[in-house]
């Protein structure tokens, strides 16, 4: 009992301080490296993208894999995909462009999605990363997980927001100047997300996806009617009134691609976990069939756009949209059309096109609407050298603090199942404090010596820049260097005289 007890402790622990890195990152790239960073575009893109991979995929990695292997994995997953959008932003003339699009952060989510579950099925016991159960099951279940772990941040929020307000009544405001301070909310609600996980994963046994499964499939019937009397209904309202706006093509993707998550759900993992025959077997079926109709009639309203108009960003994006419900339709279409085990073809073909969307997520993007990145020139780079040494100097110390709270961790998780199983705690936290002294000590010195760099590249540059302008003055007043040095004996001459 002992054992299982320090084990929830240790998992409590080590997801809450994951999640409290997490906080500490978002903090710290979106609140203090853009001002310090303000030179390097690109690289704070990069280095915003990689905490936003990483340690979402961290924390929803951490429950099915043992943590060192979901680390490992999540930092593997991450790297590229940091790269993959700073690739993506040189197609723009700046990072604000780029994501003025709305696209990226998209992308970079929907890319980091549809690789988890081959990642979990992949590392896992079966080592398998193209097992459809399993596949399936932690899909769902890492929607089921982060949803009731966010909604457990709420809940903390909502109970901060009226303990505040009661104490307010007899003016105790300590909660309002702890929540008024910057970092807060980010660390806070990083600290919930992973206690709220760590609780998820230690009740994986009653948190079941099948209670989603089971309301998504009570939607089958609806959509399988609203679907079929849109296509009835088409032929005599005509085509005009479908293809007069562009967002016809976005409802017919969005309604496409909902469907398919319906017949998904409805196939559930296995061809033993439902009954052939029944309500939800026939609307699964009728509903695959009418599938590639929504999404050719999308692609449709998207060539036409295009060629009244031209190619954007935006219709990039939706023509391989189209491209990819067309892909699912005929699938779809194709495997009920084919007779007995369809149920199972459809499995294999959701397991194909999500590498099919993945590789279409990760590939060149269409620079259309980019615009053409101008060379920079001397001027640019006297402007941007100040920046550029304010922006490595903070790139460095934030590496330096992502070493000591690494350690840190290291330390806690080292000492907390010792904690966990009665442990002494005053030794324990000289222990931890003996491990984080020397990343601290390293950081510390480290920060006075860049500070001490910086400093004295600085004012070399000011001096030179002075010497370069006295320069320019006096090549402005007195001439070229090289007359004024034949000038300087008759100055002297009449000095003296």
């Amino acid at each position: 009992m002992d054992g299982v007890r320090a084990a929830l402790v240790s998992g409590r622990v080590r997801l809450g301080l994951l999640g409290l890195m997490a906080g500490l990152s978002a903090w710290l790239l979106v609140d203090v490296l853009p001002d310090r960073m303000a030179g390097l575009p690109r690289l704070h893109l990069f280095v915003t993208s990689l905490g936003a991979a990483f340690f979402p995929a961290a924390l929803a990695l951490s429950g099915p894999l043992p943590p060192r292997r979901a680390l490992v994995a999540a930092g593997l997953l991450a790297l590229p995909l940091a790269g993959l959008m700073a690739w993506a932003s040189l197609r723009f003339d700046d990072v604000a462009g780029f994501l003025a699009t709305g696209h990226p952060w998209i992308g970079l989510a929907l890319l980091l999605g549809l690789a988890l579950p081959f990642l979990i099925a992949g590392l896992g016991p079966g080592r398998r990363p193209t097992d459809y159960a399993v596949l399936f099951t932690q899909s769902w279940m890492i929607v089921v997980r982060f949803a009731a772990a966010w909604l457990f941040v709420g809940l903390v929020w909502g109970v901060l927001f009226l303990s505040n307000a009661l104490l307010g009544l007899v003016g105790i405001d300590v909660i309002e100047r702890l929540m008024n301070r910057a970092e807060m909310p980010y660390l806070l609600s990083g600290l919930m997300l992973g206690l709220a996980l760590a609780v998820v994963d230690e009740l994986s046994e009653y948190v079941s996806p099948e209670l989603v499964l089971q309301m998504l499939r009570l939607l089958l019937p609806v959509v399988l009617v609203v679907v079929a009397v849109f296509l009835a209904a088409l032929p005599f309202r005509g085509l005009s009134n479908l293809f007069g706006d562009f967002s016809a093509a976005a409802i017919l993707l969005a309604m496409a691609f909902g469907s398919a998550t319906l017949v998904s759900s409805g196939l559930d993992a296995s061809d033993e976990r439902w009954a052939p025959g029944g309500l939800t077997w026939w609307c699964c079926r009728l509903l695959a069939l009418v599938l590639p109709v929504l999404a050719a009639l999308a692609g449709v309203a998207v060539w036409l756009r295009v060629a009244q108009y031209g190619l954007t960003p935006d219709r990039v994006v939706a023509g391989a949209m189209a491209a990819l419900a067309l892909g699912y339709g005929l699938a779809y279409a194709g495997s009920v059309l084919a007779g007995p085990g369809w149920g199972a073809r459809i499995r294999r073909a959701n397991v194909g096109m999500a590498l099919v969307a993945m590789a279409a997520q990760a590939g060149p993007r269409a620079a259309a609407g980019g615009g053409t990145v101008r060379p920079p020139d001397a001027s640019d780079d006297a402007r941007r050298a100040p920046a550029v040494a304010d922006a490595g100097r903070g790139t460095l110390l934030a590496g330096l603090a992502l070493v000591t709270v690494a350690a840190s961790l290291r330390a806690v998780l080292g000492r907390g199942e010792e904690l966990a199983m009665g442990g002494d705690l005053m030794r324990t936290a000289a222990d931890v404090a003996r491990a984080i002294a020397w990343p601290v000590l390293a950081v510390l010195t480290g920060a006075a010596v860049l500070d001490a760099i910086a400093r004295r590249v600085a004012w070399a540059r000011a001096a030179w820049m002075s010497r370069r302008e006295l320069e320019e003055e006096l090549r402005e007043t007195e001439g070229h260097p090289l007359a004024r040095r034949r000038r300087a004996p008759e100055r002297r001459r009449r000095r003296h005289a």
